[in-house]
């Protein structure tokens, strides 16, 4: 099972997140304007080949960012420089080639 994790810089200091859980739970959302970046467990493939992309539903745009996917070398990838530039329902979507790896939606506020 593949896990996401998010990391939410704030100042000084990173929080970590299921990603699953943060997904599912209203009560925390991710704000616009701020660059994030994921760490989730690698897939049984290089991180460099993944691509993420995201689009808000309803509005038909993506990010106005283009993340990059790189290893950790912990058996983990991370996505760094993902930003949301508007509140409202996303979808991120991780990919190999043109295969769908992960599809993840969340609200932003």
């Amino acid at each position: 099972m593949n896990m996401l994790v998010i990391v939410l810089s704030i100042g000084a200091m990173c929080l970590f997140y299921s990603f699953d859980v943060f997904a599912k739970n209203e009560a925390q959302s991710m704000a616009t304007n701020t660059i994030y970046a994921f760490k989730f467990e690698k897939p049984d493939t290089d991180c460099e080949n993944l691509k993420v992309s995201g689009y808000m539903l309803g509005h038909n745009h993506g990010l106005p960012t283009n993340p990059v996917v790189s290893g950790t070398g912990e058996q983990q990838c991370v996505v760094k420089g993902l930003m949301f530039n508007m509140p409202g329902k996303w979808k991120i979507q991780i990919s190999r080639d043109n295969e769908t790896v992960r599809i993840l939606s969340f609200d932003v506020r």
